[in-house]
Order: structure tokens, then sequence, then C-alpha cells
């Protein structure tokens, strides 16, 4: 039994017992990602006594869900009936403008996070985990491109085409997108995305690979990275990411995404999807059960830097 081992019931009334019963509410209200907030901001560790780790993350998707949509709607679907210049139905010229205005002002939020917070790959990527990872204004730019691409795709879908710009009556903006794109402008996009994507991916191996036997986990330990690369990669990791989905996205929902739209889009995706996110979930809790549920013998923890 897992609550055998000595080791367990320590680890869960530190982890568990006292995050949960202190904090249940907020991850009830789904303010986990503001409350609690680290005992001393200033350290080098900023996670905070979340009651499930993870749910941070439904905490941001809910706030973006509540306070950024509805405006951008709003925006999208009235403003475009007062603002007589913009006559082009499909682009929403003030909801277009809004998103824009709203992906910048992320990209500024975050910078300022990063340079103050000196928010350089700790921990394997992370960063300050109270102040940067976890919250929605430095999570919002993939969350605002895909509101812009499903904005744009249901208008286009509705509109007919514009007089004199389609061979045949009795197709949408959409249909009549799809076929003028020229197919060298739809591999180019591809190619971008897919690039884009790959590079968020791997330039961080420039960063770990370093003389010193441990990674640079902190601003203490030597890096490969000066400040200020460090500092342009935190800042626009989250915005490059959301545009290369929604270049992505484009190509495949104008139907032009070829072997690339079949195998992503799938039924076999659907199941594994939420399979993958629940496990993502209830990951944390399962390991640490088994592990110190079965440990026996004492355990010694140190710091890496410290090390070498």
């Amino acid at each position: 039994a897992f609550g055998s081992s000595p080791w367990w019931r320590r680890h869960w009334d530190i982890v568990y017992g006292e995050q949960c019963g202190d904090y249940w509410w907020s991850t009830v209200l789904l303010i986990q990602n503001f409350i609690p907030a680290p005992r001393d901001p200033n350290a080098l560790d900023t996670s905070t006594g979340i009651c499930l780790g993870p749910s941070w993350y439904l905490a941001v998707d809910f706030q973006l869900h509540v306070f950024v949509a509805p405006l951008v709607l709003c925006t999208w679907h009235y403003a475009p009936q007062a603002a007589r210049w913009a006559h082009d139905r499909a682009l929403h010229l003030p909801g277009t403008a809004l998103i824009g205005a709203m992906l910048a002002a992320t990209v500024a939020a975050t910078a300022g996070v990063v340079v103050t917070r000196n928010c350089v790959l700790q921990g394997y990527g992370v960063g300050d985990f109270y102040f940067y990872y976890i919250k929605p204004w430095v999570r919002a730019p993939p969350y605002l491109f895909g509101l812009l691409l499903g904005l744009l795709v249901h208008n286009l879908s509705k509109l007919a085409p514009r007089a004199g710009l389609s061979p045949r009556g009795g197709k949408t903006r959409l249909e009549e997108v799809a076929q003028t794109v020229p197919k060298p402008a739809v591999l180019g996009a591809l190619a971008f995305a897919v690039a884009l994507m790959l590079t968020l991916c791997w330039v961080t191996n420039g960063y770990f690979a370093t003389n010193s036997p441990w990674p640079p986990l902190s601003v203490m330990t030597e890096s490969n990275w000066s400040n200020a690369e460090a500092y342009a990669y935190q800042t626009v990791r989250f915005f490059a990411w959301g545009l290369a989905m929604f270049v992505l996205g484009g190509v495949l929902l104008i139907g032009r995404g070829g072997l690339v739209a079949g195998v992503l889009g799938g039924a076999v995706w659907g199941p594994l999807a939420k399979l993958t996110y629940g496990a993502y979930l209830l990951q944390g809790p399962v390991i640490e059960a088994v592990y110190w549920g079965q440990q026996t013998e004492p355990v010694f923890f140190t710091f890496a830097g410290s090390l070498g």
C-alpha cells in the first residue's frame, strides 16, 4: 500500500495537505495562477502551492475566455456597422485591429516581465514560474491568433464572392480564396510554419550546450546565451508559436493542406488528445504516489548549481 511508506505521509502533508487545505478555493474559482502568490517574490524559485499543479493552464484558458473573447467578439461583430470605412466585412477591420493591438500589448507586457524579472531559461525553459510562465498576458498570443483565424474563416465561409471575382456563382469567399492562392504560396506558408515551430523547439540546444557538467538551470550557472538572447527568446516564444499555428491552420482550413491535412485531420488524434491532456493533468500526483509511496530509504536533496 502506498500509505505504508513513512515518506508518503510526509510528502502528502507538505505538497497536498497544506496546499489543497489552504488554497482549494482558488482552484475552484480558477484563479490559481494568481493565488497563492510565492512567499518570497525575489526568490529564484517562484513556484507556488497550487493544489493540482498543472491546473494553472485551465485557469489561463478560463480567464482568456471570460475577459478577452467577449471583447473581441463584440468589437468584431458590432463595430463594423458603425465604421463606414470598414468596407470588407470579411476582415472586420476594427476587430482585426483590436486583436493586433492586443497582440502588441501582450508582447510588450511579456518583455517588461522578462527584463524586470530576469527571465532566462531557468528550469528547462520555464523562466520565472509565477510572474511569467503561468500568467494570461504571457500566454495570450496563441489564443488571440486562434480567435482571429476562427473569425476570418467563419466570415469567409458565409460571404458570397464579390462581383467579378468568381467565374461561377454560388461559391463562398473561402472557396474563392482556396482556389486563387497559388501553390508556391501554399508550400511557402507550410514551410514557414514548420520551420518556425522547429526553430522554437531546437534553438534552445545552444542554451543548454555548455562545458559545465550541469545544465544552466538558473541565472547562477553559465549558458551559451547572453541575457539579451535569452530575453528575446522568452519574449517572443509564445507569439511566434501562435503565428506558426495561425499560418498552418489557415492553410489547412482553406483546404490546401494536402497530405499534411490528411495526417493531422485523422480521427485517431481526437481520443489521443483527450488522453494526453488527462495524463498531463494527473501525471504529477501519480508519479509522486508511486515514488514516495515506495520510498523507505532517506532521501537527500541539494541544489544542482552548487555541484561540480
